[in-house]
């Protein structure tokens, strides 16, 4: 199972708690990756009803499970039959396979949300949930980042961003037309078991549990403010509050850390005798930002709890297991 150790210390007031307790159907789409999955753990553990849609099964096999592609519009509009609150986690998320397979992504990543819309509008569905990313800064001329700062789209120059973009537009303008409800959530870049092996964190502890070297693109002194799953998981829950409709919100990690850092980090966990080399960096690749985490603060009562360090030794810590 995996380690969902979220601080079970309730950070919602009373009214958010009644709130969720009225909750019936939650429908997860994408449930099985890893911030559905560690969301799944923390909905069920708090009682909330979770159904998840995905082409996978999730880990747990006591979650009511659909088998659907969200490509397919038929299967996905009976499957949303029922459904009160609908989270869209289902996308390419991988930046290499969105370079890649540009059409595959954008038939996933903003066909699938334009189905989901319609079918949510056909269920009536009381809000659409959606995971957008802080990639969508990248471009911004500003280094402090709030909801409110401007999102260019002229330079945008990778996939993934332009497809979380794109995604938010369409939410806005489908649910601005039809009355649907809706949050878009900027999530922090995930970390922790089960995220995509191609992530930065995740290839480079592969690579040191081999002994083999750790390639950074660039200089090593990009950062991020990496966000721990269970984190996510929180940040998930904290949007059912009436506080978060119609809104975009940011939810980023607690702490700027820098790709060196991440790799030294790494390797001092893992305790193997690898060398850290730096390499020309990839166009497109998301330059960090000082995103603001005030607006879930003041509208959720919600901050990240994670230190980074502690999440890596968690994460290091369940693949020694595996």
């Amino acid at each position: 199972m995996l380690d969902v150790t979220v601080s079970l210390k309730i950070i919602f007031d009373m009214k958010i708690l009644k709130e969720i307790n009225k909750i019936k159907n939650v429908v997860i789409i994408g449930g099985s990756g890893c911030i559905g999955t560690a969301t799944c753990n923390y909905f069920t553990t708090l009682g909330i009803a979770v159904t998840v849609i995905d082409i996978v099964p999730p880990e747990d096999p006591n979650l009511n499970y659909i088998h659907c592609d969200i490509r397919n519009f038929k299967d996905l509009n009976k499957a949303l039959n029922g459904a009160e609150y609908v989270y869209i986690l289902a996308a390419i998320s991988d930046a290499n396979e969105n370079s890649s397979s540009p059409l595959k992504s954008m038939d996933i990543n903003i066909g699938g949300i334009n189905n989901v819309l319609i079918a949510s509008r056909n269920n009536k569905v009381k809000r659409v949930i959606f995971s957008s990313t802080v990639w969508v800064y990248s471009e911004s001329g500003e280094i402090n980042v709030n909801e409110d700062s401007i999102i260019s789209s002229n330079n945008v120059k990778h996939n993934y961003t332009a497809s979380k973009i794109a995604g938010e537009m369409l939410i806005r303008s489908y649910c601005n037309l039809y009355n649907l409800n809706y949050t878009i959530m900027r999530y922090g870049i995930a970390y922790g078991p089960k995220t995509n092996s191609n992530t930065a964190i995740s290839n480079f502890i592969n690579k040191a549990f081999n002994g083999e070297s750790i390639y950074i693109n660039g200089d090593g002194k990009a950062y991020r403010n990496f966000m721990y799953i269970t984190d996510h998981a929180r940040a998930n829950l904290s949007v059912l509050h009436k506080n978060a409709i119609n809104q975009t919100i940011n939810f980023d990690g607690p702490e700027s850390i820098t790709i060196k850092t991440v790799a030294d980090l790494v390797k001092k966990h893992i305790n193997k005798k690898i060398k850290i080399k730096c390499i020309d960096s990839k166009p497109g690749d998301y330059k960090g930002r000082n995103v603001s985490n005030e607006k879930s603060l003041n509208l959720l009562d919600w901050k990240p709890e994670v230190l980074f360090e502690e999440g890596l030794k968690k994460q290091i810590k369940i693949l020694c297991q595996e």
